[in-house]
């Protein structure tokens, strides 16, 4: 079951957006067995991260593919997770389905900035491989979660969400607006 926690009144002036993120997963109950906090790539971040760890929830996100990671080969300097995807060749991509969708991916499990071992799958849809602007990157902290598990739990996150056009804007009497933004 997937269920929205908190819907927090975001205000620029007052905290950031990964303040409040961080805060509200501090907040939150210990997970009976297993719980999950699934982001987008705007929290895909050090803090929150560190936040679900600490709040005892195994953290899966979206990840910006520029983000810098240290595979074999460039443990000193590192890559970009869209350059190193278009370095691999097609055959270490597997081909799956999800959703009814599908989806050439490849699991990366090694050092991202800050991180010592996480699991990132790499993925572009069938129809779509290694088409500009069409890979999608996908992170989970705990490298025991399986890669279908990883995109399975990702798309139930977008149930919860609120759409980039669709915040809900609440004016204030300042005539200032406010974002409300769920996580």
């Amino acid at each position: 079951m997937v269920l929205p926690y908190c819907i927090e009144i975001y205000d620029k002036n007052n905290m950031s957006k990964i303040a409040i993120a961080s805060n509200i997963i501090k907040s939150l109950p210990s997970p009976v067995n297993k719980g999950y906090v699934l982001c987008d790539s705007w929290y895909s971040c050090k803090e929150i991260f560190g936040a679900s760890t600490e709040s005892g929830y195994t953290y899966i996100g979206a990840i910006k593919t520029n983000r810098v990671i240290y595979p074999n080969g460039h443990e000193r300097l590192g890559a970009k997770l869209n350059r190193y995807a278009r370095s691999l060749n097609k055959e270490v991509f597997g081909l799956v389905t999800v959703k009814d969708k599908q989806y050439y991916i490849y699991n990366y499990v090694g050092k991202l900035n800050d991180m010592k071992k996480v699991s990132i799958v790499l993925s572009y849809p069938k129809d779509s491989f290694r088409k500009e602007g069409c890979l999608k990157a996908f992170i989970s902290l705990d490298t025991s979660v399986s890669i279908l598990d990883i995109l399975n739990h990702y798309i139930d996150r977008w149930v919860i969400g609120v759409p980039r056009k669709g915040y809900l804007i609440h004016p204030v009497k300042d005539r200032s607006k406010k974002k409300v933004r769920t996580l």
